[in-house]
């Protein structure tokens, strides 16, 4: 029993660092199409400015969860 415990306790502890991993990597990718899609907005696009309000929004959720875990 003492194993299986010692064994699913590892596999929580892989599982959070993927997670955490995979956090940063959707941070990283919005961060920059929200880069992009701000060069973009710049030049006058309603469009792209709504897309960039989501994409603030989005990122901020995910940071909010990042320091929440």
């Amino acid at each position: 029993m003492a194993i299986w415990t010692a064994e699913l306790k590892d596999d929580g502890e892989q599982l959070q660092e993927r997670l955490s991993g995979l956090a940063e990597q959707m941070t990283t990718g919005i961060e920059e199409m929200h880069e992009g899609i701000a060069e973009a907005s710049d030049k006058g696009k309603l469009t792209l400015r709504r897309i960039l309000a989501t994409h603030e929004a989005v990122l901020d959720g995910v940071r909010k969860a990042q320091g929440a875990g």
